[in-house]
């Protein structure tokens, strides 16, 4: 019995374990089966083909959506990565914007304490200015420009090249590059920019040049000092005048006189007596006897008497101040030959309650 029994399990391998394996699974998918297709019933080939077709479509579908997913985190990866950057930099934009604002108030308190320091210092130092009268020095308080129309004259007559008579005929044969930068006429050039540059804002202007003509830089008008454009061109076009021909002071008065509404301050940048005049009653200066003298034979030239000239000034300066006085300040610069020029200047400036100043060599 014990042998028999021996035998038995000898018999026992592992092929007969596999076999048994094969076996339960077999009919554990016929279960499976059974219990998935309905009882009693057979399932068509075309409805196992659906069936498979619905399959694939399902497992293609949720392969798509599978990349799709994987697509949409790769972007939301990126997404998030700029995010970041933007916000970085944006931190460190708020960053710099408050340092700039700290710049900016830093910068207008310091603006401010300048600007009270300039008024204060523009009420505390005026200008001051040397002028000789009644044979005493005074002190006045700034050549200041001021008025609601103010008209600028300047000086283009040939003498404005030079101080000496002997230069002034040379400079006038030279080329107009040497006329341009003569020391004399940039002195005047200087002399009208120092005047255009204290231009109130609120007040209207006008600039004329004259030598035996009259040029107007303004169209014959009054022009705003709030254009600053307006004003840059104006002077400029003045600036570019050259000196040539003699000096009619009446014809530049007559024409301020006749502008309207007129002027109530003027400023007048010249070097010494008129040489020409507006003619009386159809006479001309070459038939006032004692005007002009004509040489000699070996040096024949035609020069206007300081008598003369006197006569023209003050002919020029009772028809000026015939309708009434307007503020004339006088900036003389120096002319050899012309003694009565500082005294009869004055005399005008006074009568207009102006300022007369002969400017000393390195002003303005």
């Amino acid at each position: 019995m014990a042998g028999s029994q021996k035998n038995k399990r000898a018999s026992f391998t592992p092929l007969n374990l596999s076999f048994l394996d094969i076996m339960s699974c077999g009919l554990g998918a016929v279960i499976l089966i059974f219990l998935i297709l309905k009882h009693g019933e057979s399932t068509s080939p075309e409805e196992v083909f659906r069936v498979e077709e619905d399959i694939e479509s399902i497992q293609s579908s949720i392969q798509k959506l599978q990349n799709d997913i994987e697509s949409t985190s790769s972007k939301i990866e990126s997404k998030e990565s700029e995010i970041k950057k933007i916000s970085n930099t944006t931190d460190n934009l708020r960053t710099i914007i408050k340092e700039e604002i700290k710049k900016r108030d830093s910068l207008a308190s310091q603006n401010k304490v300048i600007q009270e320091a300039l008024k204060r210092l523009e009420k505390e130092k005026p200008d001051i200015i040397e002028k000789q009268e009644d044979g005493e020095r005074q002190y006045l308080t700034g050549l200041k420009v001021e008025g609601k129309r103010i008209a600028f004259i300047l000086d283009s007559s040939a003498s404005m090249l030079d101080k000496t008579i002997v230069n002034i005929v040379k400079r006038s044969l030279e080329d107009v590059k040497v006329k341009e930068n003569s020391e004399k006429w940039v002195r005047a050039k200087e002399s009208l920019k120092w005047l255009i540059a204290r231009l109130p804002e609120e007040s209207r202007y006008t600039i004329l040049t004259f030598n035996e003509k009259v040029n107007s830089h303004t169209r014959h008008g009054w022009l705003s000092g709030k254009d600053p454009i307006g004003v840059k061109s104006a002077l400029g076009d003045a600036l570019k005048e050259i000196p040539k021909g003699g000096t009619n002071l009446e014809k530049v008065l007559e024409q301020v006189m006749d502008m309207r509404p007129r002027p109530d301050s003027v400023y007048l940048i010249t070097d010494g007596l008129p040489t020409k005049g507006q003619p009386v009653k159809g006479i001309s200066l070459d038939k006032v006897k004692k005007c002009f003298r004509t040489g000699t034979k070996s040096k024949p030239i035609r020069t206007i008497t300081a008598e003369c000239r006197v006569e023209l000034f003050f002919k020029a300066l009772r028809n000026y101040l015939k309708e009434r006085k307007t503020k004339t300040s006088i900036i003389l610069l120096p002319l050899e030959g012309d003694p009565f020029a500082s005294f009869s200047f004055w005399y005008m400036a006074k009568q207009t309650n102006g300022v007369l100043i002969s400017p000393s060599k390195d002003w303005p």
